[in-house]
């Protein structure tokens, strides 16, 4: 049930790239025809509701699964890690390459882990018996995620094609970067996110087809966020998006990766906090002149260590949990997550990460300390594999995301009451819908009703994003139903796109 609600959810996120992508003729590839790697901008950056209270609380609470499985004692739990926080956000990669990006996957020596090659047949094919002669191109890592006790979403991922990273702007200083849980990317040889969840395979083929979008983060709970320990300070932020940062995977021309971002505003408090692209986005990207170092297999850091599968039987049907309510007693293991950095933490656990922050433009060298440079992609030593950058990224000519225009209140009524629509069928005319403004682009709605004996109050935001072409309003809510004799029943829609803005 889970898995079929992922997927339509995935197909329809990529209906709509697909439908761009479709458009243009792909070449006929030949053998050795290399990929183009593009990393699309971040959209929709938010943060969700609680899953577990069903309350959209804007504090957008990461519940690593991985670790103390599903059924464990609560997050404030005395000897529990606290609960990290996270920002959710849709991320793409485009192949602009006339070869297409294929990776096979074989055995390791050890279990949960795989190595992955690059081939260049020119089309996506079966993957070779044996693994290819040359260097490694990275690691494909077993994801445990326990959100099914089929194992639906414990997946296998390719680690470090892509890094994410939430980076200060104007933030109080000492503000640190906040990298992404190092989840990795949910691969496979189509456009969306159903990678390959048997965890006893010994080979894999994942890619990326030519002239083709691939959907890498569309809200399953696998994907990767950026996740962090603490509530980060009000300001302005990048949510910054890489794709091959470490030159693992080898690309057309001299160049190699992609870097790309949108510009974000943080505001409210450690109880009530909010993400919005800003109404303002810089044409460059800030990047942090040194990020974490690549994987290095199962000796090394490994992003799912201690990571055990779900043991429960039978999930609750409104939360997705083992447990209708959180245990803190009895026999139940700690919670712990591989995002905070406690004084449980060990060697492999992964922390928030930071660093000094250079600024990348439109066509040479990124300049430092943060200070504007022209940017430009990285031009590699020679023509062959490119060697992995000495703590610069690489990025291509610049395309920031549309400026976003004022959303005032009369048109965030009218999202609103389309929101609630699709989420209750109908609504009556007697529906009352209130906005305010939290900035610029952003509105938050209360709503209220009666129907069939029954009373509706909730709470509705409304915001604009962009990308390079066009402008879209998007939506969350939580409503509570309230009938007597049969007590309250929350319903809640995460972040999602409600349409394009003419």
């Amino acid at each position: 049930m889970l898995h079929s609600r992922w997927r339509r959810a995935t197909m329809a996120a990529v209906a709509s790239l697909c439908a761009s992508a479709a458009i243009v003729p792909a070449a006929i590839a030949a053998p050795g025809d290399l990929p183009d790697l593009v990393q699309g901008i971040p959209s929709a950056p938010a943060v969700t509701p609680d899953v577990d209270t069903g309350q959209v609380n804007w504090g957008g609470f990461f519940d690593d699964h991985s670790i103390g499985g599903d059924d464990h004692m609560g997050w404030s739990h005395s000897g529990s890690d606290p609960e990290a926080l996270k920002v959710s956000f849709q991320s793409t990669i485009t192949n602009n390459g006339s070869g297409a990006l294929e990776l096979c996957g074989y055995p390791a020596g050890s279990p949960n882990w795989l190595r992955a090659f690059q081939t260049t047949p020119g089309d996506l094919a079966a993957c070779p018996g044996n693994a290819p002669s040359g260097a490694q191109a990275g690691w494909f890592r077993y994801a445990i995620t326990n959100h099914s006790t089929t194992g639906d979403f414990n997946r296998w991922h390719l680690m470090d094609l892509q890094r994410f990273a939430l980076v200060p702007v104007n933030a109080p200083f000492g503000t640190r970067t906040q990298w992404d849980t190092r989840w990795g990317t949910c691969m496979n040889d189509n456009q969306y996110m159903d990678c390959e969840h048997g965890a006893g395979v010994t080979t894999l083929l994942a890619g990326i087809e030519p002239h083709t979008n691939k959907v890498t983060q569309e809200g399953a709970p696998d994907q990767t966020v950026v996740a962090f320990p603490n509530r980060v300070p009000n300001g302005t932020y990048q949510l910054v998006a890489m794709v091959n940062p470490y030159g693992a995977i080898r690309e057309a021309g001299t160049s190699y990766g992609s870097v790309s971002c949108v510009t974000v505003d943080v505001t409210g408090t450690e109880s009530e906090w909010r993400v919005y692209q800003s109404a303002t986005q810089l044409a460059d990207c800030r990047v942090p002149t040194n990020i974490p170092g690549a994987l290095t297999g199962p000796t090394g850091l490994d992003p799912f260590a201690r990571a055990r599968v779900l043991s429960c039987p039978v999930l609750e049907p409104t939360t997705g949990h083992c447990w209708a309510t959180i245990p803190e007693s009895g026999d139940h293991p700690l919670a712990q997550t591989n995002v905070v950095d406690s004084s449980t933490a060990t060697a492999t656990r992964t922390v928030a990460q930071y660093g000094p922050v250079g600024t990348y433009g439109g066509g040479g060298n990124p300049g430092g300390g943060g200070n504007p440079g022209p940017g430009g992609p990285i031009t590699p030593p020679n023509t062959g594999k490119p060697a992995p950058p000495a703590n610069l990224l690489p990025i291509p000519p610049s395309k920031g995301a549309l400026t976003l225009p004022t959303l005032e209140a009369r048109k965030a009524r009218s999202y609103a009451r389309t929101a609630l629509r699709r989420t209750f069928g109908t609504l009556p005319t007697s529906a009352v819908v209130t906005c305010r403004s939290t900035g610029g682009a952003n509105q938050a709605c209360t709503t209220s009703w009666k129907r069939s004996g029954k009373s509706y109050t909730g709470t509705v935001r409304v915001w604009f994003t962009s990308t390079t072409t066009q402008v879209s309003w998007n939506y969350d809510l939580a409503v509570q139903r309230k009938q007597r004799g049969h007590g309250t029943t929350t319903t809640t829609r995460g972040a999602r796109v409600g349409g394009t803005v003419a």
